[in-house]
């Protein structure tokens, strides 16, 4: 896909604004989980999961949320540099004194959140790993997931890691310039990474069905 094609693809003003208000305006809550309280996993990661109309929502207990957040921080917190577009899915790094891959980190933080907390699935699990690092994680949810061909597993979730990856990859090099340009001229107004246009792009084209190209086209 080039970047013409996405740009076609990225307007989803109804959720700009939910967006910004419990994911941009609120870093010092994602990017501190490690820290985090009950309330604020109730007022903001809960709340923005009702705000994207995930089901079962209600039966996710905060405390249990919580807890597995905090048991994860280490794990984000050695990824929170990274970005998609850069990431090296082979490079091993340190996670509590024993050398993983980045791969097997992403598909043990999938897996905790899943296997772990009651209420989220597939799609919950993506959403909440996004908004702790947007610029590396992608959103998908059931209807994407049948769009790509991959199964709601962790290993079907680092596979669209890195087809998204040729994806924006693909995109970059057809545009010329930066990804922080490419980010500027899509949202002017607002701090959207590359992760969350190609996830628009995807809702337009897989949840809502619209007649776009492919995303792996010319990929």
């Amino acid at each position: 896909m080039n970047y013409l094609t996405l740009l076609k693809g990225v307007n989803l003003p109804r959720f700009d604004e939910d967006y910004k208000k419990l994911v941009l305006d609120r870093r010092h809550i994602w990017e501190n989980i490690n820290q985090i309280s009950e309330s604020e996993v109730k007022d903001t990661i809960i709340e923005f999961l009702k705000r994207w109309k995930i089901r079962n929502v209600k039966r996710i207990v905060p405390t249990q949320l919580k807890e597995v957040l905090k048991e994860l921080s280490k794990h984000f917190h050695e990824l929170r540099n990274s970005s998609l577009i850069d990431l090296d899915f082979n490079e091993k790094i340190d996670v509590d004194g024993q050398k993983k891959r980045v791969s097997e980190i992403i598909k043990e933080i999938y897996t905790q959140l899943t296997e772990r907390v009651n209420g989220v699935g597939p799609t919950s699990a993506s959403k909440i790993m996004h908004c702790i690092i947007p610029q590396l994680f992608m959103m998908w949810d059931e209807k994407i997931r049948n769009g790509y061909g991959y199964a709601g597993n962790a290993i079907g979730y680092l596979k669209f890691l890195r087809e998204s990856q040729q994806i924006l990859k693909s995109i970059i090099a057809s545009y010329g310039r930066s990804p922080e340009d490419l980010c500027r001229e899509a949202s002017p107004t607002m701090n959207k990474t590359l992760t969350k246009l190609l996830d628009e792009y995807n809702h337009m084209k897989f949840t809502q069905k619209k007649d776009l190209p492919s995303p792996t086209e010319d990929c």
